[in-house]
């Protein structure tokens, strides 16, 4: 096994070592891809460990099959092209086999909720413009959103405000009124 490596050139062995390299790093890839969906269940392959696959697993398909051309006795200038045009078939039939990876959709939250909360200017809130933003606590969670005065007043930063509507993203917000309490 040693004769044969030291009998191959400088880029002969460059191009081995790349091809098993990328051949490992694809192999870790379908390990990890396999350990995860038996801890979490039968699921969709990421699309971030299937890009990784297809990748590296093309790398090492190149170089690997440039080596054993050009150890079958093809021409360099030969073996190239033919490799690039059975990488690029592999990476189009693997796109077409397992699907072009989907970006994650993240749930949208509904700013309905909001309504009748109290909540924080922290970007002064015009009654026209839906520049202004408010930052709402619901049931644990926080909801940062552009509002608009509810009032033909504009809220100052720092406001305390009520959410009296919602018109889709935008809250529609009125300065909260201080009790004679909160003043002694």
């Amino acid at each position: 096994m040693l004769k044969n490596y030291l009998a191959l050139s400088h880029f002969e062995r460059i191009l081995l070592t790349v091809g098993l390299l990328s051949l490992a790093a694809a192999l870790m890839n379908i390990l990890i891809e396999k350990l995860d969906r038996v801890d979490r269940g039968v699921r969709r392959h990421s699309s971030s460990s299937l890009k990784n696959i297809i990748f590296m697993s093309g790398i090492s398909l190149f170089s690997l099959l440039t080596l054993f051309l050009i150890a079958k006795g093809v021409a360099w200038y030969m073996a190239y092209p033919a490799s690039v045009l059975v990488t690029l078939l592999y990476a189009l039939l693997a796109v077409v086999f397992f699907g072009t990876p989907k970006k994650p959709k993240f749930p949208q939250r509904d700013n309905r909720v909001t309504i009748g909360h109290i909540g924080l200017v922290y970007k002064t809130v015009y009654p026209n413009d839906s520049r202004g933003c408010v930052s709402v606590d619901v049931f644990g969670s926080t909801f940062d959103s552009f509002a608009i005065s509810a009032t033909d007043e504009e809220i100052p930063i720092g406001t305390r405000v009520k959410i009296i509507d919602t018109d889709g993203d935008l809250l529609v917000c009125s300065a909260e009124k201080e009790k004679e309490e909160d003043k002694k």
